[in-house]
């Protein structure tokens, strides 16, 4: 029991109108029972609830007290669903309906979604001995990778962005479907970005190819084996291709272009 829990939670909750308000949680554990704050942003001012609750069918239930009254609420803990979540689905809950619902992650797990994708910052030192390498234009642009979705299974979306200048960049969210009695609701995570690519630009290093080849341009001008790659056209759309192995019957990555 989910002593884990404890902490800033920040989230959402949609309202039964389909509006939608910006909200935090501080949350604390102590055996089966738990306490804390909830805050909701409504028209430009917080309004600021106490928490306090138990620990029972697998549920924190309780009240949400505040000057304007009381209300109760359900808080379940996603990741004991076994679908590798950290999220928590809150319920608030006002003579017997649900008048606000949503999800919350813990402060920091996640970003928001950037929208310079593609768009490279200036790296901390400039690459030597790599200047001009060869780049297929059908490579550069931003492509996504999307898991197949399954009922109560965490799905990853993601995207890469090969940009022209060599630098290449990524973000990658999580997300869900969770269907169990008494509970349906849609995860979705913050935003991350891909660390490696991130550690590759400020290092210097470059992309390029040959080939059907994707290589790496080091700082000191040598080269480093990344990928075999293939595009194709299909029903409209441009399939990217990747593989370790230029004989794999399948390929180990395949993303999609956006732009």
């Amino acid at each position: 029991m989910a002593q884990k829990i404890n902490g800033k939670y920040q989230g959402e909750l949609t309202a039964a109108n389909q509006s939608k308000l910006e909200s935090s949680m501080m949350l604390t554990v102590k055996g089966t029972a738990i306490t804390g704050t909830m805050t909701l942003a409504i028209n430009g001012t917080n309004i600021i609830s106490a928490l306090s609750g138990n620990f029972s069918d697998g549920v924190y239930k309780g009240t949400l007290t505040n000057e304007t009254g009381t209300a109760n609420f359900s808080l379940q803990d996603l990741s004991t669903l076994g679908a590798g979540m950290t999220a928590l689905f809150v319920q608030v809950i006002d003579q017997g309906q649900v008048i606000l619902s949503g999800m919350f992650e813990k402060a920091g797990t996640g970003s928001k979604p950037q929208n310079n994708i593609g768009q490279s910052p200036t790296p901390n030192r400039a690459p030597k001995a790599n200047d001009r390498p060869t780049r297929d234009p059908n490579l550069i642009g931003t492509w996504s990778k999307f898991s197949a979705y399954t009922r109560n299974s965490m799905n990853t979306e993601e995207y890469w962005a090969f940009n022209a200048d060599g630098t290449i960049e990524g973000q990658s969210r999580s997300s869900a479907i969770i269907y169990q009695p008494g509970l349906e609701a849609n995860y979705n995570g913050g935003w991350t970005e891909h660390e490696g690519f991130k550690a590759e630009r400020e290092a210097g290093i470059r992309w390029f190819t040959r080939d059907g080849q994707l290589l790496y341009k080091m700082p000191d001008g040598s080269e480093k084996f990344q990928l075999y790659y293939k595009i194709e056209h299909y029903d409209g759309k441009i399939n990217l291709f990747m593989r370790v192995n230029p004989n794999q019957p399948k390929a180990s990555i395949m993303f999609q272009k956006v732009n």
